[in-house]
């Protein structure tokens, strides 16, 4: 290697798998769970497969034309595969491993190196050869990522001063976002919309996202994008209903991608009682 890392693996055995991070230290419940992979003593790490994943193009063949017409492409899974050279404890430092990679079990991996970024997968095979002589065990574990993207562990707040402000995402591929709207006075029906959603070409005809709900003073309205994890929340004090069943429909999920992003946001009525507004990012990128 020609820079310097650290990688670190956190299993799922002790809850859901989370992260905390202060500069380089990890704190909180990150420790809990986890071990540096880079840093066992008498374990010598190497990986492949946080390169840039492969992409799965689709195309259809023209009759009487030569090539074939792009349709659309999509990201494949990601495959990891961690080899462990095992040159002394040997037996403690295999049973060791076999505690963290768990087949069939969830694994975080985290790199810290010029970028620093995790990824979650699944154990799918541990392979050793126990039998072989002393400092020539090897245990390789390969690892299946169903989403292949890698994300930054530092989320990025960004305050929307007014509608029609920008921010520039870092990442390389689009990423769902966590929107949060605060308001000083009452507001019906707001809407939020980002320029590069989709069927954007129009912004008075594109809906974005409308939540059909009154605010008042103090109200907060939480909407979070991301796949998997899209919610539409309102908070009053102590108090948090799910506002998600009164989305309007259709609704564009907004992301962020690569570059300029331009944010616009409006209300039935009261949209000057929209006090603030923040967008939460994390850059995404294909490797490392």
């Amino acid at each position: 290697m020609n820079e310097p890392f650290k990688l670190y693996a956190k299993n799922g055995s002790g809850g859901v798998i989370h992260q905390y991070a202060t500069g380089s230290d990890y704190v909180g419940n990150w420790a809990e769970n986890t071990v540096e992979l880079t840093g066992i003593d008498g374990v010598m790490v190497q990986y492949s497969g946080l390169n840039p994943p492969a992409s799965v193009l689709y195309t259809t063949d023209l009759s009487g034309l030569n090539g074939a017409s792009f349709q659309s492409s999509r990201l494949g899974k990601r495959n990891i595969v961690l080899t462990f050279h095992l040159l002394w404890n040997i037996e403690y430092n295999r049973q060791f491993l076999y505690q963290y990679f768990i087949t069939g079990e969830p694994v975080r991996l985290t790199y810290i190196g010029s970028r620093k970024v995790w990824i979650d997968g699944f154990v799918e095979t541990v392979t050793c050869n126990q039998f072989a002589e002393s400092r020539k065990q090897v245990i390789q574990v390969s690892l299946l990522c169903p989403d292949p993207v890698l994300r930054s562990i530092d989320e990025i707040t960004h305050t929307i001063a007014a509608s029609g402000d920008a921010i520039n995402y870092g990442g390389e591929y689009s990423n769902g976002i966590v929107i949060t709207m605060t308001f000083s006075g009452s507001c019906s029906k707001p809407t939020f919309k980002c320029s590069r959603d989709p069927m954007f070409a129009d912004i008075t005809l594109f809906n974005g996202i409308s939540v059909n709900e009154s605010f008042s003073n103090g109200d907060k309205l939480v909407i979070n994008t991301n796949v998997g994890q899209r919610s539409v929340t309102k908070i009053s004090g102590f108090q948090q209903t799910d506002l998600l069943s009164k989305i309007g429909v259709p609704t564009r999920w907004s992301k962020v991608y690569a570059g300029k992003n331009e944010f616009y946001f409006t209300a039935t009525t009261g949209a000057s009682n929209i006090s603030s507004v923040e967008v939460t990012t994390v850059d995404t990128f294909g490797g490392v």
